[in-house]
């Protein structure tokens, strides 16, 4: 049953945009000092053992309002777009919602298009992979505020997008002339949407600092793990090597800050430092608990978001699955969840 939830959490770029009225959120370029009006509850992981289910398998049920993919907007960070499902991994919508103001909306307001894998730029559009034109993986954009969707590119077949500063966006797609998984390259391309520049490796769950790239991947040459990209230079260099746990795919990576790095897997989530190799847990998977796909909230303060979901049992067959959104600051332990029901 777990391996099914983690293929479905890897793979879910099957998503659905929503209707609702839109609330116009202007963006404060840097805004980092305010008093919070989400509630934040405290809270405490309870871990036990699942039993050992039906020969057929959990059926699995969730609540209203579960949550998912939390990204940061990288200008402001009391920012959050999320996704919400109503009926686990089935009818989704996408929201911004602002820590100081308590304000919420609905990313995609009049529109209903299939969204996979968002991501903020630095520019205030959030980036999407969504079908156009008989292209079932082209590039979109939409500003912030849920204004302006337009195509960005629909000339190739897109896996994965990763803004970085000067307004580019560097997206991951396969090359024609290659016919495995090593064809796959990344492309810069340029806000219109033109491809300036060509990298040598695919760039898969990543996160851009300073010109350098901490990115997991399957290379070109055949090797897999983790590292960073030096992005002028365009070589990649792995995570020194002596470190010594089992690493067991990525869900999400994010600078913590010049050396570290904040991974979630599909064991928990880690906090490394990839030019030492100094390793360190933040949180460990459970029978009952999945971690997975974590944001940096403060830099100064070492607190982060991610996603969360509990299985609890409710009878000999059925399961109830829960995914919240929760708050964690690495210094104290201290978890809070996140409650962004209205």
């Amino acid at each position: 049953m777990r391996l099914r939830i983690y293929t479905l959490l890897f793979l879910l770029p099957l998503l659905c945009g929503c209707y609702m009225e839109h609330h116009s959120l202007p963006l404060e370029d840097g805004v980092q000092d305010c008093t919070t009006q989400i509630e934040l509850l405290p809270f405490t992981d309870t871990c036990f053992q699942l039993p050992p289910g039906p020969t057929t398998g959990w059926i699995e049920t969730g609540e209203d309002n579960e949550y998912y993919f939390p990204i940061i907007n990288p200008h402001n960070r009391n920012q959050l777009l999320y996704r919400i499902s109503n009926d686990f991994l089935s009818t989704s919508e996408y929201w911004v919602v602002d820590f100081c103001k308590n304000e919420k909306y609905y990313l995609f307001p009049g529109q209903t298009i299939p969204v996979g894998f968002p991501v903020w730029g630095y520019n205030d559009w959030i980036y999407f992979i969504a079908p156009a034109n008989g292209n079932s993986r082209s590039i979109w954009k939409i500003k912030s505020n849920g204004e302006e969707l337009s195509l960005v590119n629909d000339d190739f077949e897109y896996e994965y997008l990763l803004p970085i500063p000067d307004n580019r966006l560097i997206a991951m797609r396969q090359f024609p002339e290659y016919q495995n998984f090593y064809s796959y390259r990344s492309v810069i391309l340029n806000p219109q949407g033109d491809v300036l520049d060509t990298l040598p490796f695919p760039i898969v769950w990543a996160d851009y600092r300073n010109g350098k790239i901490a990115t997991a991947s399957t290379l070109f040459d055949g090797t897999s793990g983790f590292g960073w990209i030096d992005l002028d230079a365009e070589t990649f260099t792995p995570a020194n090597n002596t470190l010594s746990y089992e690493y067991d795919g990525t869900n999400s990576i994010a600078w913590l800050n010049d050396e570290e790095i904040i991974l979630s897997d599909r064991n928990g989530i880690h906090r490394i430092n990839l030019v030492s190799g100094a390793y360190s847990w933040v949180k460990e998977d459970c029978s009952n608990n999945i971690f997975n796909i974590t944001q940096i909230l403060s830099e100064e303060e070492e607190q982060i978001i991610f996603q969360e979901i509990h299985f609890f049992p409710i009878d000999d067959v059925f399961m109830d699955a829960r995914s919240r959104l929760f708050q964690y600051d690495l210094n104290t332990n201290e978890q809070w969840e996140i409650v962004l029901d209205e």
